[in-house]
């Protein structure tokens, strides 16, 4: 029998390597950038946790050391402590919440505005601007401070309860930092009125801008023009009703009161 000498075993040619090589290096540089964007978000996902739990616990220990929770600080500041408080608590800084931003893949930060506080989130440019310019606006808005107000920009109320028919504007009240005053505009149309009612922890105080109305107190009845104001103590039955043929404008305001809640409001059969 003839033997038979093993064949050659054909190797890659240098061409053959070279594209090896090449697709080798398109799949390293696809996988890399996927890789380190996944650390990057568990790792911001990991630290963004504890800063807010962080926060809260902060939050919950003034709380129970000074009996509310802290008001708006500036860049830096601190809140100092109650009288009987055992240490001082200190808020997390603006550089925390940025550096978290950073470290999310598609992380964004939201500034908020003469607060001293940032916020990290993970969403869309659209959603960090929007809910930015929702944060100024609310900043803008006056609370416990000196500002301008105006009716015709303060929202109409709700059409449900016994005000409902009218255009009441409530101007002052607990979202601006009122705690026992309230302040307000009422528009009523020619004939327009509501029922009889009195506010057991409150005094009142009407005063007509323009048109002409009939104000009921008690068993009287006052004929008020522009100019004119009415006082109306508390447990006191009232209504009024325009009775020009433009619309009857008043000014009204809760003496003690805050809100409609904290004067109380007792209606009366008519």
């Amino acid at each position: 029998m003839t033997s038979r000498a093993p064949g050659r075993q054909r190797g890659f040619t240098l061409v053959e390597l070279m594209i090896v090589v090449a697709m080798i290096a398109v799949l390293v540089a696809i996988a890399i950038p996927v890789f380190s964007g996944t650390s990057r978000k568990a790792k911001g996902m990991s630290e963004v946790a504890p800063y807010f739990q962080d926060f809260s616990t902060r939050m919950d220990q003034y709380q129970q050391e000074n009996g509310v929770y802290p008001p708006t600080i500036g860049e830096g500041d601190f809140h100092p402590p109650a009288q009987n408080a055992q240490k001082q608590t200190v808020l997390p800084l603006p550089e925390h919440g940025r550096q978290l931003a950073n470290d999310l893949a598609n992380g964004r930060v939201v500034e908020l505005p003469d607060v001293g506080h940032t916020l990290p989130l993970e969403a869309p440019e659209a959603t960090a601007a929007a809910l930015s310019a929702f944060l100024e606006d609310v900043v803008a808005r006056p609370n416990g401070r000196a500002g301008v107000l105006r009716a015709d920009t303060t929202p109409r109320n709700s059409p449900a309860g016994p005000f409902g028919h009218l255009d009441v504007r409530w101007v002052v009240g607990p979202e601006n930092g009122a705690t026992l005053i309230s302040f307000g505009q009422s528009t009523y149309p020619h004939g327009a009125t509501h029922e009889n009612h009195y506010h057991p922890k409150a005094e009142e105080v009407v005063m007509v801008v323009s048109g002409r109305g009939t104000q009921i107190v008690g068993d009287d009845g006052l004929d008020l023009g522009a100019g004119d104001i009415c006082f109306i103590p508390r447990n006191t039955p009232h209504r009024i009703t325009g009775t020009s043929e433009e619309d009857l404008v008043i000014l009204w305001a809760f003496g003690g009161a805050a809100s409609i809640e904290q004067a109380g409001y007792v209606p009366l059969p008519d």
